[in-house]
């Protein structure tokens, strides 16, 4: 089943570079979960990331450890959505790589000499002698670890609380978003890491009407917001007045949406692609739409 992936970032992650077998890797912070970037792990082992993603998606223990947040990396100027995977995983991740199938000699001998000292550091914890502690020494250790993470805590509730206030005045407002928006994010997160992928507007606004947010067909309320949508809370109705040469003053009414649909709709965007390797809505029935958003999501998502 595929998991649901989180694509909401309400609050500050704390970004870092480290080295990884000479190679810089970024880790994404937030909360007590550090993510690295899979891309950027590919690009430096020479493998395709789509099929890794794909990978994950099918692997029981990757359940709920990937996500797609807005990252801005060092020497970036700005934030881009990213497909992280939590570094509690990574060793299994790599673990599970059939490196004979590997066409790239130097990425094959990267990951084999992962792998194997994996095994050894394994067979290090597994064999390491039993450590004894007296009472007080179990108590003194576990208040030190509560008061750090009481400290550590309170640090990111006053660091945190301006972006929460703001994503908190996002949610009460308007929606702000348009799925012409959506697509142009959904096409900078396919070129950095789906780059087989191609994202067309259309089959943008056509999931967008599989997913119930917009009404889709020849009909004059094309791409306008269903009422279904309005009432969950996915979009917003919003109108535009225009003029026109021969008919004068016009109104359109157009589809904005809010975090909520946001979400829903990106979701569904990456759960298509995930399990068909491209976003035409056309590579499978309507009747297979509930699949491709991932089982239970749709509840989740009302």
């Amino acid at each position: 089943m595929q998991e649901q992936i989180n694509t909401t970032a309400l609050v500050s992650a704390t970004v870092e570079s480290h080295d990884f077998y000479g190679q810089p890797i970024v880790t994404v912070t937030q909360g007590n979960d550090t993510f690295a970037v899979l891309g950027q792990l590919c690009d430096h082992m020479g493998l395709h990331v789509q099929a890794q993603q794909q990978s994950l998606s099918r692997q029981v223990w990757a359940k709920g450890m990937t996500c797609v947040r807005h990252v801005m990396v060092p020497g970036e100027s700005r934030e881009y959505p990213r497909y992280l995977i939590n570094v509690k995983i990574l060793g299994m991740w790599l673990a599970s790589i059939t490196t004979s199938r590997l066409s790239n000699l130097d990425a094959r001998a990267t990951i084999e000499r992962f792998q194997v000292e994996l095994a050894d550091k394994i067979h290090e914890w597994l064999t390491a002698p039993t450590v004894s502690f007296s009472d007080d020494e179990i108590v003194q250790r576990a208040l030190q670890i509560t008061s750090n993470r009481v400290q550590a805590l309170e640090a990111k509730v006053a660091a945190d609380a301006p972006k929460v206030a703001e994503a908190e005045t996002f949610r009460q407002s308007a929606g702000q978003a348009l799925i012409g928006d959506l697509a142009n994010a959904l096409k900078v997160h396919a070129a950095a890491n789906l780059p087989e992928v191609k994202i067309l507007h259309k089959h943008v606004f056509d999931h967008a009407g599989r997913l119930g947010l917009i009404i889709r067909g020849n009909t004059v309320r094309n791409n306008q917001p269903t009422a279904r949508a309005v009432e969950s809370g996915w979009v917003k109705p919003a109108r535009a007045d225009y003029e026109t040469n021969t008919h004068g003053s016009q109104s359109k009414q157009y589809t904005k949406l809010t975090p909520k649909g946001y979400g829903r709709l990106w979701d569904g965007c990456l759960a298509w692609i995930n399990k068909y390797g491209t976003l035409n809505p056309n590579v499978a029935d309507n009747s297979n739409a509930e699949l491709a958003l991932g089982a239970g999501d749709w509840e989740a998502a009302s």
